[in-house]
């Protein structure tokens, strides 16, 4: 009975001190979802010609984070040397004539094995990547503009399933 008694104490100790650590720390580690976009690119590809266009509403100025997510068509990797090459620019309050930024999402390993989620059908594959860790946003009106990194026409990216912005506080 005693051992009952001292682990049941020890265990209500401990939800007390999570319990407090919420109270006095309720930002930390936790992200807030403000904007959660989908597109699905005409024919399954993005280009430089056609871009994916995002637009979202920012209420309260700050710190944000900007994440893509992208369902691929594993079957369609070309030769992109296991990395998606992608260029947005985001247009809005204090951005003058807006933001731009190229980066890849890497889709293989050094190795050669695929990174990301298999989905269901054994074929798509899910990627979460990170474009902007902390951008500083005011509040208004914003529009991204996601295009494959390429502006040769025969350099599009097929096998883009499905596109999702999310946008953190």
């Amino acid at each position: 009975m005693r051992k009952t008694k001292s682990s049941l104490s020890a265990i209500l100790s401990l939800a007390g001190l999570l319990f407090l650590a919420g109270i006095f720390f309720p930002g930390c580690n936790k992200r807030t979802l403000v904007y959660s976009g989908e597109s699905e690119p005409e024919g399954f590809v993005l280009s430089f010609q056609q871009p994916e266009i995002f637009q979202f509403e920012i209420l309260k100025p700050g710190q944000y984070s900007l994440t893509l997510e992208i369902v691929y068509f594993s079957e369609q990797m070309q030769d992109q040397n296991g990395v998606l090459p992608m260029y947005y620019i985001l247009e809005g309050p204090g951005l003058g004539n807006g933001k731009d930024r190229k980066f890849g999402v890497e889709v293989l390993e050094d190795t050669g094995e695929w990174r990301g989620e298999l989905q269901e059908n054994e074929h798509d594959r899910l990627f979460e990547d990170v474009v902007e860790k902390a951008i500083q946003l005011e509040a208004g009106k914003y529009k991204m503009k996601l295009y494959a990194d390429s502006r040769e026409q025969g350099k599009a990216i097929p096998g883009m399933v499905r596109i999702s912005l999310k946008v953190y506080k």
